[in-house]
């Protein structure tokens, strides 16, 4: 089978035109508790949409390496994610400012938004935001309207990676299969990473939370009880004893 070496059309960048909106200080004195109540579950709803259209972006970019790393593999005989060959070595390349454990977070959203939606060329169009994919015989189409509405429908409830990551679970080991055949189906509908990339993902998912909210962090840990504060050191201790066995074994 011959491989489609044609230098894909990556998605141009969205601008976000989404308003920004002004939140007021709350006067408290004129207002009633149901008129203070309305303003403050009106700019909720604004932050809840804020994040699940950043969220959005966030997979649809998880679609484009996922697409720029099936033509590397294709075109130039990339290796995948071997340095200097693939995805990894091209970002070190190209864009260093986004490490390869961050692009195998987005990456891993993608590749299970897609696979929840059906799989294949069209729904990968769809996520990424085109309207016209190309077919195997080279024959230019139309995205169908009913893929544009799952996708859609799939982002209603899709709105954070939490919630992603819910439906993904539901969706590999659920649909009535026997419970022994559970953990082959999830290894053939996953994702494809190694153990190694999978345990990578996981730690950059934590990491990245703490690294947000660094700051407060710090500063909870300082009002935390001590009782709760010894057991959370506990914890800690014992990542950090786990993290530099690995380390001193190579």
């Amino acid at each position: 089978m011959k491989k489609n070496s044609k230098t894909p059309k990556l998605p141009a960048a969205k601008a976000t035109t989404t308003a920004v909106a002004t939140v007021k200080p709350i006067n408290v004195h004129p207002l009633t508790d149901d008129q203070a109540a309305n303003a403050i579950r009106q700019q909720y709803q604004v932050v809840i949409r804020a994040e699940a259209a950043t969220f959005r972006e966030r997979v649809r970019f998880g679609g484009m390496l996922l697409q720029w790393e099936r033509f590397l593999g294709e075109a130039r005989g990339g290796k995948g994610g071997t340095s200097g060959d693939g995805l990894k070595g091209w970002l070190e390349r190209n864009c260093p400012e986004l490490g390869y454990t961050a692009a195998l977070g987005y990456k891993t959203m993608a590749e299970r938004a897609i696979k929840m939606l059906g799989g294949g060329a069209v729904v990968t169009a769809a996520l990424l935001g085109e309207g016209r994919v190309e077919d195997p015989s080279g024959e230019v189409i139309d995205v169908p309207a009913e893929i544009i509405e799952k996708r859609d429908a799939f982002f209603e409830k899709a709105d954070s990676r939490r919630k992603l990551e819910q439906m993904w679970f539901e969706f590999a080991n659920g649909e009535g299969r026997p419970k022994a055949k559970r953990k082959a189906v999830a290894v053939a509908e996953g994702e494809g990473l190694s153990m190694s990339d999978s345990a990578t993902v996981m730690w950059a998912d934590a990491m990245r939370a703490f690294e947000e909210n660094r700051a407060a962090f710090h500063s909870a840990a300082r009002d935390l009880k001590p009782a709760v504060a010894r057991k959370f050191l506990s914890e800690l201790k014992m990542l950090v004893e786990a993290l530099e066995k690995r380390v001193s074994s190579h």
